[in-house]
């Protein structure tokens, strides 16, 4: 199964950098990189909630990890 879009987040723009270059020299692998506002990432533990009737502002975003987590990103 493909992925359509994957998240990856960074401590810094270099590390996006390494992250492309090495997709490309290791893999062969061509990225398209788009900067998102976010910053921070929390999991949401309570397996109970639906994270869909959260309340949240046009400034964060649903998804899931590659554990299948439930999480919220914030700008």
């Amino acid at each position: 199964i493909g992925m359509e879009e994957i998240i990856v987040g960074g401590v810094g723009v270099l590390q996006f950098d390494v992250l492309e270059q090495r997709l490309k020299s290791e893999y062969n692998v061509d990225i398209n990189l788009d900067l998102l506002p976010f910053q921070c990432v929390r999991w949401i533990e309570n397996e109970e909630l639906d994270p869909n009737a959260l309340n949240l502002t046009s400034e964060s975003k649903r998804g899931k990890d590659l554990k299948g987590r439930n999480l919220i990103i914030f700008a």
